[in-house]
């Protein structure tokens, strides 16, 4: 819910946007949202703003286009899945994860 007709406070914009806070405050001091200060403190982001952020950058993306039949992941988007599956699949949660052990891990296998 707006603070002021029209504007939203960084919390809610951030919440809205399902950004974090941090993000969203770095987003307006590089330039990428618009935001109006209300006397010393307070920044907020007018509605139409919030709305054309959404659209340029949130539109066309996200989990619904993900999820389409066809979809074909980034060569880089494919190898982290690997990679995280992987080192799943390994089950020590970090480490080497060619199946090697270290040898930190060879000390306490035999104790």
């Amino acid at each position: 819910m707006p603070v002021e007709r029209g504007f939203y406070t960084i919390q809610e914009a951030a919440g809205e946007l399902g950004l974090a806070e941090s993000t969203l405050r770095r987003y307006i001091s590089d330039g990428v949202i618009r935001s109006d200060k209300i006397g010393a403190r307070l920044n907020v982001i007018p509605v139409d703003e919030l709305e054309r952020y959404r659209h340029d950058r949130l539109g066309g993306r996200g989990w619904a286009d993900r999820r389409a039949p066809g979809y074909q992941p980034s060569p880089m988007a494919q190898r982290a899945r690997d990679y995280r599956a992987r080192k799943k699949a390994s089950g020590n949660g970090g480490g080497a994860t060619d199946g090697t052990a270290t040898e930190a891990e060879d000390d306490r296998d035999d104790s």
